[in-house]
């Protein structure tokens, strides 16, 4: 099984305008260990290598690791996951709503369901 998004982590080199060589050097690599990881070839790379690429890309690893999709039982689930993922905001209302008590979270529940059927 493939652990490193090649794509993504392209993505991530061309935002930063770097070419691989480029790369390397801020990352502190061989060349041809990056090549490789950007090839496909290595698939695998060693944490330390994953931490260096992700320094030097101003990001965190799971930026550009492959992320199970079959990780939740149903796709609304997964859908809703992929949603919290990629959506700051989301994230931040449900962590807030994590440690609220039974009343606040009644309220909040509440307050989100009329807002959906005012939105339909």
């Amino acid at each position: 099984m493939k652990n490193i998004d090649v794509e993504k982590l392209k993505e991530l080199k061309d935002a930063k305008n770097l070419t691989i060589k480029q790369l390397a050097d801020k990352a502190n690599l061989a060349e041809g260990v990056a090549a490789k990881i950007f090839s496909g070839i290595n698939d695998n790379p060693t944490v330390e290598t994953l931490k260096k690429l992700a320094g030097a890309l101003d990001c965190i690893v799971d930026d550009f690791l492959v992320q199970e999709k079959e990780y939740f039982s149903d796709t609304k689930t997964a859908k809703l996951a992929e949603e919290l993922k990629d959506n700051p905001q989301l994230r931040m209302l449900l962590d807030a709503s994590k440690n609220l008590p039974e009343s606040d979270l009644e309220a909040v529940i509440t307050i989100a369901q009329k807002l959906q059927k005012t939105k339909y």
